[in-house]
């Protein structure tokens, strides 16, 4: 009986602990937009070269649960040359109606005469196919060049005979195959095999999953940025707790090999865990600098 009542003690005390928990994350959903700044020196450019950046990821098509208004006062005032959205813009769950979320987004930017530029996710590519056409449509319509179709890719900058290019990599989504059949990591190495990159210029890759920073260094992508990760959701003491432990690239920055991989916190929750703890929804800011 001893026994028993100790044991209905600590599944009480556990059970309150655990709703005090939940509440904090239910209520970290709320938490204030962050912006993480970045500036990256090269050698290729010239000094007095400066391009302002900033990286939307992970918007999950309810970016900020709802409160959009502080994401588009925020890119407003960064007034930024050029946005970059990294993917899982919508959820693989979401429905034809909720793209109006998507869209009021798109027509800001259009509005402000932003350059934008877009990549898939594997949300997209996992999504309905009349939902990832319909966000396609979106940005179409809106004018965000989609960096995935036809092996585009953009110069945003000349600098004394030096080129400022994004390129972009399609995810092959969260299956085991793509939709041409091939594994994953195939396909990922005959995107990149397709893309003529001029070494001398600064190139940058858009990439939803950062773990593909490994073929970006080897085929000389200066600068990766990417999401996918949302930084863990769950941060405990900086470690992301819903990491998967063996992934290699979980948030921050990273420099390997002369290149550096930057990966965003993003704007949104998944559609499994929707809420977040200690881990603020954040938006990128990446400025490119002259150092030569």
């Amino acid at each position: 009986m001893r026994l028993f009542k100790s044991l209905v003690r600590f599944f009480s005390i556990f059970t309150v602990l655990l709703g005090v928990l939940l509440t904090f994350c239910y209520i970290s959903r709320e938490m204030d937009l962050v912006i993480q700044r970045y500036s990256i020196k090269s050698e290729k450019l010239s000094r007095g070269f400066s391009y302002h950046a900033l990286v939307l990821s992970d918007y999950h098509n309810h970016g900020l649960e709802y409160r959009n208004e502080s994401l588009l006062d925020a890119i407003e005032s960064e007034n930024p040359d050029s946005l970059f959205l990294l993917g899982d813009m919508v959820d693989s769950h979401t429905d034809s109606q909720d793209l109006m979320v998507l869209d009021s987004l798109a027509s800001f930017i259009e509005e402000k005469g932003y350059p934008a530029y877009f990549v898939s996710g594997n949300h997209e590519e996992d999504a309905k196919n009349e939902i990832r056409d319909a966000s396609y449509d979106i940005y179409r319509k809106r004018h965000i060049t989609i960096l995935n179709e036809n092996n585009q890719h953009a110069t945003l900058r000349e600098n004394n005979g030096v080129s400022l290019n994004v390129f972009g990599f399609r995810d092959p989504g969260y299956w085991d195959k793509d939709k041409t059949g091939l594994l994953v990591g195939s396909a990922i190495n005959e995107q990149a095999k397709t893309m003529n990159l001029n070494l001398k210029d600064f190139n940058v890759l858009l990439s939803h999953k950062p773990s593909y920073f490994e073929v970006a260094k080897e085929k000389g992508f200066d600068l990766t940025l990417s999401g996918h990760t949302h930084a863990g959701q769950v941060d405990l003491w900086g470690y992301p707790l819903l990491s998967l432990p063996w992934t290699k690239y979980k948030k921050g920055s990273y420099i390997e090999d002369g290149k550096e991989l930057i990966i965003s916190n993003g704007l949104g929750v998944s559609y499994d865990l929707p809420f977040r703890f200690h881990c603020p929804f954040t938006l990128v800011s990446v400025t490119i600098l002259g150092a030569r």
